[in-house]
């Protein structure tokens, strides 16, 4: 897998403990690397929530789409030596060597803007070949709509250095130094040498939490109960509202997780509004009530109309707007 040097351990998954290190004017203590996002972009994409919530699917590590950088508290001395977080990001390029980055920054992750940042790995981190706007300067809130995290925060229109991206951009993640990926995980130091909780149940400081396949424009079910779930504080009551006057009530369990069931309704081309709310609020539009299928098969699957024999003629008339679509990310059968 190439030969490095690269920080050991650079193969995604492994928390380990390290040495003592200098940072700044004191000897830090030993500290354990502990995940805090990740993504397979190849599998699963970050819902338009963890923009604001830095948090997605935080009670299941193994998800393809996990952050839960938005339920710790910043000022968590375990999370600092001498006021700096110790970063790690690691990238699983297609190339044979993972890309590996380290470094300290004052700021936290859901600021704005970086303060004082400080690579570590490698040399020339930026790197400087690049231009200034596009050097890797630590990570912070994107203000792009692409990602959750960057390493390019304050510019918009191309962010590089990306962590929870919410799609794909040129086919992948983009990576450091210009680089496409498929992957990432990033990680912090913890430097007491003990992982921090980060269930919902201990420390999930933002409210509410929905999948990324509720959706603006999406159809639900018609003739069957309609069923709607997420992520909440613990205990806190959540209001599930389809149009004006339908509503329903449930609590969040103390791990967090609640689920509500809308009673059965007709098919309906009538677009109405799907509201949630637990303290926060998330509103869904445009949605419709009718016929959902779920088509799943091998490359043909993916053969669009536009593409056969009568794709001119079928597409002149231009599309029904009734009718929807969502792509879910490609995931092998296995085992077959």
């Amino acid at each position: 897998l190439g030969r490095g040097p690269w920080p050991r351990p650079w193969r995604l998954g492994l928390e380990v403990d390290a040495t003592p290190h200098d940072v700044g004017e004191r000897q830090c203590q030993p500290f354990r690397w502990q995940l805090i996002a990740k993504q397979n972009i190849e599998r699963a994409l970050f819902s338009p929530g963890a923009k604001t919530s830095f948090s997605q699917q935080v009670s299941d590590v193994g998800s393809d789409a996990y952050m839960v950088v938005g339920c710790f508290d910043p000022e968590d001395p375990k999370l600092k030596c001498d006021g700096r977080y110790r970063l790690k990001l690691v990238y699983d390029s297609q190339r044979l060597t993972p890309i590996v980055l380290e470094w300290t920054q004052e700021s936290w992750l859901t600021d704005s803007t970086i303060a004082n940042f400080a690579g570590i790995y490698p040399e020339d981190v930026g790197p400087s070949s690049v231009h200034p706007q596009l050097r890797f300067q630590g990570l912070c809130k994107s203000c792009s709509t692409y990602a959750v995290l960057s390493g390019s925060g304050s510019h918009e229109s191309d962010p590089w250095s990306c962590v929870g991206n919410l799609m794909r951009l040129n086919g992948g993640i983009p990576a450091w130094n210009k680089q496409i990926c498929s992957a990432v995980e990033l990680y912090i130091a913890v430097h007491d040498g003990q992982s921090l909780a980060h269930s919902p149940a201990a420390s999930l400081r933002h409210g509410l939490q929905m999948p990324a396949i509720f959706t603006d424009h999406m159809v639900l079910q018609s003739d069957c109960d309609i069923p709607v779930w997420g992520a909440a504080s613990p205990g806190s009551r959540v209001t599930v509202s389809l149009g004006a006057h339908m509503h329903v009530e449930t609590v969040a369990d103390a791990g967090g997780s609640w689920k509500a069931r809308l009673p059965a309704q007709r098919a309906n081309s009538e677009p109405t509004e799907l509201h949630v709310e637990a303290g926060d609020c998330i509103y869904f539009r445009d949605v419709l009530i009718g016929e959902v299928w779920l088509c799943a098969g091998q490359s043909n699957m993916e053969w669009t109309v536009k593409q056969s024999k009568l794709g001119a003629e079928l597409t002149a008339t231009g599309v029904d707007a009734r009718v929807r679509h969502v792509e879910h990310p490609k995931r092998g059968a296995g085992g077959c």
